[in-house]
């Protein structure tokens, strides 16, 4: 009997630890559910009754979504109540029931959330606004609906699902949406309120121009904007996340500014970007997957704080990296540097370049502690090398290298601000 009852205790001890884990299903009545976030997604229903009520909360935990299928051919459901907690719901979640069945065509609320476009037969060149006050868009929620080109969504909006607007092909005239395979749009504002962009939001938006992300952001999904093949300028504000692939194939993109917020950087965001010729991380990013840049241009660069883990991943990349205070938005040229040892008075330097400086010079100057020229040389670039490694000779009590990028040897001024290195033994 005691062994029954110390067997049965670590299996209540164990039930109570999977139930804890996120994702693991779990019951309330005729719910089934997961924790997600530490807030609840309704997984299915499992009752017969014609009239239901999602509640608010299970244990404590506040009820946010309600997956795919979960409701789904549950013929005999005529009513149902959702929370206005709820501002996710997955695609067909409610096909099937006689709720839906009996709603008139057009656009299907249920709480707070704008579940689905019901026939999406519209007239040509429909133009279709989303109530005040909503705070979701359904997953597929306008997908297929060709005839639909114009769509306004309030700043209530917080979160807009999966394949929104998935292949809305005529879908040009847009203040605040996302969608995926829209090809004739250029443009895009979101609402103020949004707070997440879903996996594949706008996959395949190739002619999408530009897009100002909202300052309530706080995620971009896998793959959100790649093979937006024509995107060039991408304004953000604070953010934790950017999912994989988030903006692979960008070929527009040029430059890039990752802002305070962000806290992770996806595998393969910006894989095959290649116009991408830099990058500004802030310091508030901690985390990098694997190959974030892949088949990036010659002078790509990645700009950033000293000691940042920005500065770390482009060194283990060996991806060129600038420091922020030394960097020149609107300059042609640059040059990163790098005392390669030191010897005897001997200073030895790795320097790399922008490409293409062909007929300009290159200058490395040493000061002692009272800021005295003590070595100088100067070397004039290979066509189009990039890399270079020089000793100055002679630089005893040197404290700092200056190192510049001259036109030629008459020029005042760099074309790019000067690094300085510190040389002290």
């Amino acid at each position: 009997m005691k062994k029954f009852t110390t067997a049965l205790i670590c299996l209540t001890i164990l039930l109570n630890i999977f139930s804890a884990l996120p994702g693991f299903a779990l019951t309330s009545g005729d719910f089934e559910y997961k924790l997600v976030n530490d807030t609840v997604t309704i997984v299915k229903y499992n009752g017969g009754q014609s009239s239901v009520t999602v509640p608010s909360a299970i244990d404590g935990k506040t009820v946010t979504a309600i997956a795919t299928n979960a409701f789904k051919d549950k013929e005999s459901l005529t009513n149902i109540s959702i929370p206005d907690s709820v501002i996710s719901i997955g695609e067909n979640a409610f096909e099937g029931t006689a709720w839906y069945n009996n709603k008139p065509n057009g656009l299907v609320y249920i709480g707070k959330v704008a579940y689905k476009l019901k026939n999406t037969s519209l007239p040509w060149n429909s133009s279709l606004p989303v109530l005040e006050g909503t705070k979701g868009i359904g997953d597929a929620a306008f997908i297929n609906c060709e005839t639909l080109t114009d769509i306004e969504l309030p700043d209530s909006v917080e979160n807009l699902g999966k394949a929104t607007f998935y292949n809305c092909k005529r879908l040009n005239n847009v203040d605040e949406n996302v969608f995926a395979l829209c090809s004739s749009l250029t443009n895009i504002s979101l609402p103020k309120g949004l707070k997440s962009i879903k996996d594949g939001a706008f996959v395949g938006c190739t002619n999408l121009t530009s897009i100002a992300l909202p300052s309530a952001l706080e995620t971009i999904g896998d793959s959100a904007f790649s093979f937006c093949i024509n995107l060039e300028t991408v304004k953000m504000s604070n953010m934790a996340d950017i999912g994989r692939y988030a903006f692979a194939y960008n070929y527009g993109l040029t430059r890039f500014f990752v802002p305070e917020g962000v806290t992770y950087i996806g595998e393969k965001a910006f894989a095959n970007c290649t116009s991408l010729k830099n990058i500004i991380i802030s310091r508030s990013v901690s985390g990098f997957g694997k190959d974030v840049f892949t088949n990036y241009p010659d002078n790509f660069v990645i700009i950033g704080y000293g000691g940042s883990q920005a500065q770390q991943y482009a060194n283990s990349n060996q991806i060129p990296f600038i420091l922020l205070d030394n960097w020149d938005e609107d300059a042609a040229f640059y040059t990163v540097s790098a005392v390669a040892g030191i010897s005897g008075g001997n200073i030895s330097i790795n320097t790399v370049t922008s490409t293409d400086i062909n007929g300009y010079i290159l200058m490395y100057a040493a000061y002692d502690a009272d800021n005295v020229l003590t070595a100088f040389k100067t070397i004039k670039p290979d066509v189009n090398a990039t890399k270079f490694q020089t000793t100055l000779t002679n630089a005893k009590n040197a404290k700092t290298v200056k190192v510049f990028l001259w036109k030629d040897t008459a020029s005042i001024a760099p074309l790019s601000k000067c690094e300085t290195l510190d040389v002290s033994e």
